[in-house]
C-alpha cells in the first residue's frame, strides 16, 4: 500500500513568489505611509499620532473661520 501524497493542484512558481513579494512589500509601505499622516485616526492612533487632537482641533478652527468669511 502506498502511502497518500499531498497534490495541491497547482505549482508555485519564481514568479508567483515575486509577486506576493512585491505586494505584500507593497501593501507594508502603504500602510506605514497612511500611519504617518497628521489625520491619521485608525488602530493605535493615541501611540502612532498623539498630536492628532491638536491638529483636528486647529483643522475645525480653520474651517469655521473659512465659514464665517463666507457667510453673506
Amino acid at each position: 500500500m502506498d502511502a497518500p501524497s499531498f497534490n495541491p493542484g497547482f505549482r508555485f512558481s519564481l514568479f508567483d513568489g515575486a509577486v506576493l513579494a512585491v505586494g505584500l512589500g507593497l501593501g507594508a509601505f502603504l500602510i506605514w505611509r497612511e500611519t504617518r499622516l497628521p489625520a491619521y485616526h485608525g488602530v493605535l492612533w493615541r501611540r502612532w499620532n498623539p498630536a492628532l487632537p491638536e491638529w483636528w482641533a486647529a483643522r475645525q478652527a480653520e474651517t469655521a473661520s473659512r465659514q464665517n468669511t463666507e457667510s453673506p
